[in-house]
């Protein structure tokens, strides 16, 4: 893989962004100026905006807006079964009744920050993490 896919893709994303988003404006990195521009129908601030606010990250006035956001892709993906959690099945799990973003998991280790995990599902037997990741393994950022 060339340290061109990386690019490359950044400006894919965003040239689908603009296709299916005609009223929401990117800038020159691909990043919209509010959160909600890259919000799917059914996705609604209130099935996530206050675990986004909880977590570390600073998100949404960040990374979540770039048309490349692997935090957004977690959102746009699960937020809609906030409500449904019993219609979610995830390899061949099911049952989950809590559903939570950009959630804090210490470590045990001294020093630093608790990582982040994009989305944990759990149920009174199963607990499913889930790191999202959407152009990262593809290289250095422009």
């Amino acid at each position: 893989m060339t340290r061109a896919a990386r690019p490359r893709a950044i400006a894919a994303l965003a040239k689908a962004f603009r296709h299916t988003h005609p009223g929401a404006r990117l800038n020159s990195d691909g990043y919209a100026s509010d959160f909600r521009d890259g919000l799917l129908a059914g996705v609604a601030p209130a099935d996530f905006v206050p675990d986004l606010a909880a977590g570390d990250g600073n998100e949404l006035k960040t990374k979540f807006r770039a048309a490349h956001s692997s935090s957004a892709l977690a959102v746009n993906c699960f937020a809609p079964f906030r409500r449904n959690l019993p219609d979610l099945r995830l390899i061949g799990c099911g049952g989950f009744d809590g559903l939570q973003f950009e959630r804090k998991c210490p470590t045990g280790l001294r020093g630093g920050r608790a990582p982040n995990l994009d989305v944990v599902l759990s149920g009174s037997r199963t607990l499913v993490a889930i790191e999202s990741k959407l152009t990262e393994h593809l290289g250095v950022a422009p």
